[in-house]
This record gives C-alpha cells, sequence and structure tokens, in this order.
C-alpha cells in the first residue's frame, strides 16, 4: 500500500545532510526518545577514506524542530565511526570505534542532557599486547538510567563457539557496571522488557525478561538481530530473510512474519516502536504499519532509501538524482512523527 493511501499527506520534515562549514551530519540510526533531536555524528566533506582524516569528527544531536546541531564530545581518534546509539530521558548514549571493518577498538561514551557533561561508560577489553579483543557486534540500548550491550571479553569469540561473549550493563548516573548474561549478546532494551540472544553451540535462543516484575522466558528463535518497543519484539531470521513480529513476548510462540522480500534481499536491523516496524534493504523503501497490519511504502521523494524507527520518529534519507556519484552522503533526512499517523486508511 502507498502511504498517499495509508497515511494520507502527513507532514515530513526533511534536514539538510550538509551542515556547511565543510561538514555533513551522518545519522546513526538512533534518536532521543522524545524524538527531539537525532543522534549522529558531524564529518569532514573531504572526499577521502576515513582513516585519512586527521581531524576526529564529533558526535552530535540534530534537532529536528529547529535544524540547530547541538556538538556533545569529539570523536576519540580521526577515523573513528559512530557504530550505534540511543536515548532515553536525560542520557545519549553512542559507541564509536575507529578499526573498520572489525570495530573491535570500541568505546562507549554518555551525554548528559541535564549537564552537558559526557562520561566513557565501558571500552573494549584489551588482550596479550594491548590488541581489542574481538566480539560480536553488538549495539547499545538505553532506558530507565541504564545503558546495555554485548562485548567480548575473552579469546573464545571464535566461529562455534561465543563462551566469551556477554551482556553488560551501567547504571549510567553512577557508572556502575555489571555483567548481567554470558555466552550472549545483541542485547534490547525498552523498560522494563530486555532481551539479548544467548549462544547454544549452533543454535540459540532468545532470554527475555521484566525487569520489574522478574517474569524471564526462553524463547524459541534464533535471530540475527532484534528490537524491542514495550512488550513487542521485532527480529529478522537467522538469515536475515525475513522480519518478524512478536506483539507480547510474555505471550510465547515465534511471532508472525510481516516481510519477506521476494528477490532474495537481506532485510537487516529491524528497528520498532508502538507503530510501525522498519528494517534496511536495498532497493525497497517499505515498513510495516503495526495498526494496518500491512506494508506501507515510504514517500520517498527520488529512488528507495532503508529507514529507522526510534522513538516516536521514523527516519529515511534521500538523494537528488542531479546528486554527483562522488557525494558519499545523501542530501536529506526524512523524518515522519508517527504518533500523528491515521489509525485507518
Amino acid at each position: 500500500m502507498s502511504s498517499a493511501v495509508a497515511w494520507g499527506d502527513v507532514p515530513v520534515r526533511r534536514l539538510p545532510i550538509s551542515l556547511g562549514g565543510g561538514r555533513h551530519f551522518v545519522f546513526a540510526n538512533a534518536a532521543t526518545s522524545d524524538g527531539r533531536y537525532l543522534i549522529g555524528a558531524s564529518r569532514p566533506d573531504a572526499a577521502q577514506p576515513d582513516s585519512a582524516h586527521t581531524v576526529p569528527g564529533q558526535a552530535v544531536l540534530y534537532e529536528v524542530g529547529s535544524g540547530n546541531v547541538v556538538p556533545m564530545a569529539r570523536l576519540a581518534f580521526p577515523s573513528s565511526q559512530i557504530l550505534s546509539a540511543a536515548g532515553d530521558g536525560r542520557w545519549v548514549v553512542w559507541q564509536e570505534a575507529n578499526d573498520e571493518p572489525d570495530f573491535y577498538n570500541w568505546r562507549l561514551r554518555a551525554y548528559d542532557l541535564e549537564t552537558g557533561s559526557v562520561h566513557e561508560i565501558a571500552r573494549a577489553t584489551t588482550g596479550a599486547g594491548g590488541a581489542p579483543l574481538p566480539g560480536p557486534l553488538s549495539f547499545v540500548a538505553t532506558g530507565h538510567g541504564l545503558a546495555m550491550w554485548g562485548q567480548g571479553v575473552g579469546p573464545r569469540v571464535i566461529a562455534g563457539s561465543m563462551q566469551d561473549a556477554v551482556v553488560r550493563q551501567a547504571d549510567l548516573a553512577s557508572g556502575r557496571v555489571a555483567t548481567v548474561a554470558t555466552s550472549a549478546g545483541w542485547p534490547t532494551l525498552s523498560w522494563p522488557w530486555v532481551a539479548w540472544v544467548v549462544f547454544e553451540g549452533g543454535g540459540g535462543y532468545v532470554h527475555a525478561e521484566n525487569l520489574n516484575s522478574g517474569w524471564t522466558s526462553r524463547l524459541a528463535i534464533r535471530p540475527a538481530s532484534l528490537s524491542l518497543s514495550g512488550a513487542s519484539l521485532a527480529y529478522n531470521d537467522a538469515a536475515s530473510l525475513s522480519v518478524w513480529l512478536i506483539d507480547r513476548i510474555d505471550g510465547g510462540g515465534t511471532g508472525t512474519m510481516i516481510a519477506r522480500s521476494p528477490q532474495g534481499n537481506y532485510l537487516e536491523w529491524p528497528t520498532i516502536n508502538s507503530r510501525i516496524v522498519a528494517w534496511a534493504e536495498n532497493g525497497s523503501s517499505d515498513v510495516f504499519d503495526r495498526a494496518l497490519g500491512q506494508e506501507v511504502v515510504l514517500p520517498v521523494s527520488y529512488g528507495w532509501s532503508s529507514s529507522t524507527v526510534s522513538g516516536p520518529l521514523l527516519v529515511w534519507e534521500e538523494t537528488d538524482p542531479s546528486t554527483p556519484v562522488s557525494q558519499a552522503w545523501p542530501d536529506r533526512a526524512a523524518v515522519l512523527d508517527t504518533s500523528v499517523l491515521p489509525q485507518r486508511p
């Protein structure tokens, strides 16, 4: 279904990616929970690989309503990139690394929206010679003053063994860090619900928990990645060929398949809020509207774009047909507030 049929003429805010002064915004596929800011980095426009830059980028907030850019902190190295980010309440957290393509040399930092202060939460464990240990690529999640992430803590993070992969949790106000799961990764948090993947031989399962009540369950799925909104869980299958939705993780079952690529394209990085499930897919601009129970084609101005939902916002990026191929970033970030979507066509 087209967005025009499904939603009518809904307002879409389009923010320029170019920030002026020879810099551009790199969206980190995350927004603050109130929808006020997109989270990302300000990077130099110079057409050269990240490893060749001499000045580090900055972690920034891009205010949707005004277009103002709020700097949070300079990234640690000129080649540092933001891998993942999340924002909830007073806290914005991002994960940065400077060792593309493995991104083992990561660190987590937190920005306090109330005070403007920044502190480091954690960084990669190092082994012999000071080299960072390999670990599963695991994005950061936040909620209720907590941050959660996955990492490797020993040498047994190799093909067929994830014994040294752990899920960790930090209290952002105090800085206290605790290990909450072993042989595990890919945590996702939407207070009070949390879930992560437990690696078990060639398979595994998802551990789900309510941090208020203490309820726990084992979900018989092995996703490539997963995302919570309240008790609702979106995930893609281990082969990244389909996207599934479990309306309530405390209701049992593996959920319903809501998208499958007929072309065999990969469907990756699903994200969810109370209205929309979004994902990344080459050549497609579809999302799943939970209220309508069907896929909707986004109003992309030209070509196609993958999309992300974070907080109330649905975000995709657009590039004009006249833009030179040498420009390695899009022209605009398109932002739609899903809380204003109609309940029926």
